[in-house]
């Protein structure tokens, strides 16, 4: 069986708590600049793009700034863009990607969100998550082996559907600019940028079938070159619909249909 450490993002427990960032005087009268109350989501963060964002509902009091870190194991992994918001309930979401370009490994995180209106009164509220590995269902089929692995490293989204669409690859997180290997020898029938792949190779293989290689941050080849199994034809990256560095890698038969990519390489 084939088991990958794809990640899902649940709420463990909410807090919400004032803090004095400021000197004496960030209160006015004991009324604080804003309210906030927090109730997130759940996501799945393969950093394509296609995943759900856990959503934490922000009940604003006054116009303010808002500012989202998300923290673990008391430090700051991924420092969200700052925004100022008018009064009313508005919405914080995080996609599960960190500033280092990798997606949240298990573990517990804590979503920090700070509000400070223009008189500099602040407001904090904590939103408490976990993020715990999910085995993966194995693939509906005898296991060939006919390929080998582009990269090495776990699948964070399997084959299948998703989100309401079709995932016709897996993805594998690796860090930007990972050397990325032909899957089997073969011809190169594309190279360069794809809508939604970003920098993708597509390479042809003699007994008719395809390999996609998609988001790279650099193509290492072009279309025409022959290739050989594990031969380098591009890095790791995040172009196209992609949030964090990983490699899109679709499988497609004779036919020209996706399949799945578990069914032609090595059990690990």
């Amino acid at each position: 069986m084939h088991c990958h450490n794809v990640i899902r993002l649940t709420a463990t427990s909410i807090a919400a708590a004032t803090a004095l960032l400021l000197p004496a005087g960030v209160w006015a009268h004991g009324v604080p600049a804003a309210t906030a109350t927090a109730t997130p989501g759940a996501i799945s963060p393969d950093g394509d793009g296609q995943a759900d964002a856990a959503r934490v509902a922000v009940r604003v009091a006054r116009t303010s700034l808002l500012t989202t870190t998300v923290l673990h194991a008391g430090k700051v992994v991924r420092r969200l863009p700052s925004a100022r918001v008018r009064a009313g309930v508005r919405s914080v979401s995080w996609d599960g990607s960190t500033d280092a370009g990798t997606p949240a490994t298990a573990g517990a995180y804590v979503l920090r969100i700070a509000l400070r209106d223009p008189s500099k009164h602040w407001r904090i509220v904590t939103a408490e998550l976990r993020v715990a590995p999910m085995a993966v269902v194995p693939p509906a089929g005898p296991v060939t082996a006919a390929l080998q692995w582009p990269i090495a490293g776990s699948v964070s989204s399997p084959f299948g559907p998703r989100n309401g669409r079709m995932h016709d690859g897996i993805d594998i997180p690796a860090p930007s600019m990972t050397p990325i290997g032909a899957a089997a020898a073969g011809t190169v029938r594309q190279a360069g940028h794809v809508e939604g792949y970003g920098l993708t190779v597509t390479v042809d293989h003699a007994d008719g079938t395809a390999t996609l290689y998609a988001h790279q941050a650099q193509v290492g080849v072009a279309a025409g070159a022959v290739v050989t199994a594990g031969q380098v034809i591009g890095h790791v990256g995040r172009t196209g619909s992609s949030t964090t560095d990983h490699l899109h890698f679709e499988v497609h038969d004779s036919t020209g249909a996706a399949v799945d990519p578990l069914l032609h390489l090595p059990l690990r």
